[in-house]
């Protein structure tokens, strides 16, 4: 097992406590204590279970005996938002950060973050570069390890009004600061106001990022911050029975996003000098356009020269206008990939990070043969419900 190169400040780690939201995937939660025991538990976790089966609760029981881990067993019918809402009602760290069961939250980062918000005190939340991981099996039926980038463009968010950060949010910002790390008081206010003013999961991702930016500034670092599992479903989707059924076609869909953006407006105009009409009127046309599925039109002086090309001119003569375009005129499209390429160098070719990601590629591999060579059905051991 890979151990971390840097001395780690406990001083710091004492300050946040980490929330795991779970269900049904104790195989996951085992990947990420295997995780955390390289760093020997550096913060305080609590892991919040709403599972209604026990399959593969072996593979965890043993880490609830660590002095850093609390296990808390919730009502199977409770949603994600009430646990979180529970786990902050104990805690007493004045920082905290969510995880959910399937990914991996960089310890080194986190740090940082701590150390950041410390100092600053305008700032609510701070994370860094977010990238995601997958198993795929090759030709030779081989496992392999895979991975891209979700969120490395994005800047901090560090005006000074509260309606100024919201705009940046909506309307620049490209990331999650739902997993950032956040002020303890701050957090409680979101999550009650999650709990009281939604039942969705969409929506209750999209209220306390929102209410977190109205808070304070967020500071992005470009460091790795998390490495995110990919699920191949919908996230703006809600269970109700066996179906999954689109937020958008529920019989009370108007009622939930005049609830959710009412509640954001409120705060907005308590935070900022803003009437309460007009606020509510951006929070309702923002929602809707998230949950439609995009925040802004893309740009189209670097996409549709290219497009252009791509339809009218032969492949040969089109792949060298498109080289042109890039190179003289795509400032913005070469700017993405030079960022994209040296957030790619500080987890590969033996980049600063290089060894963390090889940690969890070994440990991702190895639960899924595990997995695999289980008499237990995969299915039982790697349940995939929208939101644990």
């Amino acid at each position: 097992m890979c151990m971390k190169t840097e001395k780690m400040n406990t001083g710091l780690f004492d300050k946040i406590t980490m929330i795991i939201p779970t269900m049904n995937r104790y195989l996951f939660l085992s990947r990420l204590f295997r995780f955390y025991e390289s760093y020997a538990y550096p913060m305080q976790i609590i892991v919040m279970d709403t599972s209604d089966r026990y399959d593969g609760f072996e593979v965890v029981e043993k880490y609830f005996n660590i002095r850093q881990i609390k296990y808390r067993k919730v009502k199977s019918e409770e949603l994600y938002m009430a646990k979180i809402k529970y786990a902050l009602d104990e805690i007493e760290t004045p920082y905290v950060v969510i995880c959910a069961d399937d990914d991996f939250i960089i310890p080194e980062t986190v740090e940082k973050c701590i150390s950041y918000l410390e100092e600053n005190r305008s700032y609510s939340v701070a994370h860094g570069i977010y990238y995601s991981h997958y198993i795929e099996e090759n030709e030779n039926r081989v496992l392999e390890f895979k991975n891209n980038l979700l969120y490395y463009t994005t800047k901090s968010i560090d005006q000074d009004s509260p309606f100024e950060r919201i705009k940046s949010l909506y309307n620049e910002y490209r990331g999650s600061s739902f997993y950032g790390v956040h002020r303890t008081e701050h957090m409680r206010k979101m999550w009650k106001e999650v709990v009281d003013n939604t039942s969705d999961p969409y929506f209750g991702e999209l209220i306390p990022q929102g209410l977190s930016i109205i808070f304070g500034k967020l500071k992005v670092f470009n460091e790795p911050y998390m490495f995110r599992e990919v699920i191949p479903i919908s996230k703006n989707t809600l269970r109700e029975g066996d179906a999954y059924i689109p937020v958008r076609d529920r019989a009370d869909y108007a009622q939930r996003l005049d609830k959710a953006s009412c509640c954001l407006a409120r705060y907005l105009a308590q935070y900022d000098n803003v009437d309460i009409e007009v606020a509510n009127d951006f929070f309702r046309k923002y929602l809707e356009r998230s949950i439609a599925g995009g925040r802004r039109k893309s740009n189209k002086r670097s996409y549709l020269p290219a497009m252009i090309i791509d339809k009218c001119l032969p492949d040969p003569l089109a792949r060298k206008l498109k080289t042109i375009n890039f190179k003289y005129f795509d400032k913005k499209g070469r700017e993405r990939k030079n960022k994209r390429e040296a957030a790619m160098d500080m987890i590969i070719n033996d980049g600063k990070y290089h060894h963390i990601y090889k940690q969890i590629e070994s440990i991702v591999v190895s639960a899924r043969v595990n997995v695999i060579t289980s008499k237990k059905t995969e299915n039982s051991l790697w349940n995939k419900p929208s939101r644990p």
